[in-house]
C-alpha cells in the first residue's frame, strides 16, 4: 500500500490481483519490471519458496519478506531485504532512490546473487540426502496422505 502511494503496483497474483487475473507467464510478467515484491506465504527461519528466484531470473530487484535468515547465504545487496514487516518507510525511500538513479539500480543488479557459490553443492548434497530418506521408506511413508 506504501508503494502504491508512490507509484501503481502491479500485482499478478492471486492475492490482491489488480491486473485482471493471475498471470500465466510469472518470468514474463515480472521481467518487464525493475522490481518484484517477493513475499513468503509465511515469515520465519528456515522457509524459502521460488518466488525469490523468480525475481532473479527475471532480472528484476526483489522486495523480500519471509525467511529472516536468508542473508547468510543470498547476497543483501542483491535484493531489499524487509525482516518482520518493519522498517517499511526508509525501504520505501530507498526503493524511490533506486528507482531514479539508474547508477544505483544497476549496481544492485550486477550483484552477486549468492554470498558463497559453494553453497549450490550443499544444497545439492542436502537435496540427495532428502530423495535418497524417500525412497528408503516403506512407500506409505514416503508419500503425503491426506486425512
Amino acid at each position: 500500500n506504501e508503494l502504491n502511494k508512490y507509484k501503481k503496483v502491479d500485482m499478478g497474483g492471486k492475492f490482491l490481483n489488480n491486473v485482471g487475473g493471475p498471470v500465466k507467464d510469472k518470468i514474463k510478467f515480472l521481467s518487464s519490471y525493475k522490481f518484484s515484491i517477493s513475499m513468503e506465504n509465511s515469515e520465519g527461519d528456515g522457509y524459502i519458496s521460488e518466488k525469490i528466484i523468480d525475481s532473479f531470473i527475471s532480472g528484476t530487484i526483489p522486495i523480500y519478506y519471509g525467511d529472516y535468515t536468508i542473508d547468510e547465504y543470498i547476497n543483501p545487496k542483491a535484493l531489499i531485504l524487509i525482516k518482520n514487516g518493519k522498517n517499511i518507510v526508509p525501504k520505501i525511500k530507498y526503493i524511490k532512490e533506486i528507482d531514479n538513479n539508474f547508477e544505483k539500480y544497476s549496481n544492485i543488479l550486477k550483484e552477486n546473487i549468492l554470498i558463497n557459490e559453494n553453497i549450490v553443492n550443499i544444497i545439492e548434497e542436502e537435496e540427495k540426502k532428502f530423495l535418497y530418506n524417500i525412497f528408503q521408506q516403506e512407500k506409505l511413508k514416503s508419500q503425503r496422505i491426506n486425512n
